[in-house]
């Protein structure tokens, strides 16, 4: 249950701009060693993906100041080899544990890191693959947050119509017909 609320903590106090943001290093150091080659927790394949899931997440959210490689379109100073390496793993690791859930939470992360505010094919196709994963977990709430991330990208390409159809969709599956 300690390994959990330090997941929980991490994703909610990664970004730099969280006031308790020094936590996370600290939660961080303390996870280590539960995950190291061998130990229960690291066998886990439901932790383990959790576990790459997050240092994925710190990674492609992380600015690192002095990046000397290309960087992400979402974060200029998040530099894109080490994020994409991670994300994969992440997606890896979530496929191997049946984990729709965090695949689809992986690939809403890929998409933010990479095609936030992006308009084009690409961008579409990812978001896509996140609210077709999301469909596949029904898991309703992420189906509406996929379906919201793919509006936007239609709504930037000029898919007015289409885009209102997909969050409409995306609203009907979180609201209760009766407060629609």
């Amino acid at each position: 249950m300690c390994i959990l609320s330090a997941f929980n903590a991490l994703l909610i106090t990664h970004s730099p701009k969280h006031p308790p943001n020094s936590l996370t290093t600290t939660l961080t150091d303390r996870l280590k060693p539960y995950f190291a080659p061998g130990t229960p927790y690291a066998t886990n394949p439901h932790l383990a993906a959790t576990h790459t899931f997050l240092q994925s997440v710190m990674l492609s959210s992380t600015p690192n100041p002095l990046a000397q490689t290309p960087t992400t379109p979402a974060h200029p100073q998040v530099q894109i080899l080490p994020t994409k390496q991670l994300l994969q793993r992440s997606l890896n690791a979530s496929k191997t544990a049946a984990n729709t859930q965090l695949l689809t939470l992986t690939l809403t992360v890929v998409h933010h890191a990479f095609f936030s505010g992006q308009v084009g094919v690409q961008a579409l196709s990812a978001a896509k693959a996140a609210r077709s994963t999301a469909k596949d977990g029904a898991r309703g709430l992420w189906v509406a947050v996929c379906d919201g991330v793919v509006g936007g990208v239609m709504e930037r390409m000029g898919m007015r119509e289409d885009a209102e159809k997909v969050v409409g969709e995306g609203l009907g599956i979180v609201i209760p017909e009766a407060l629609r």
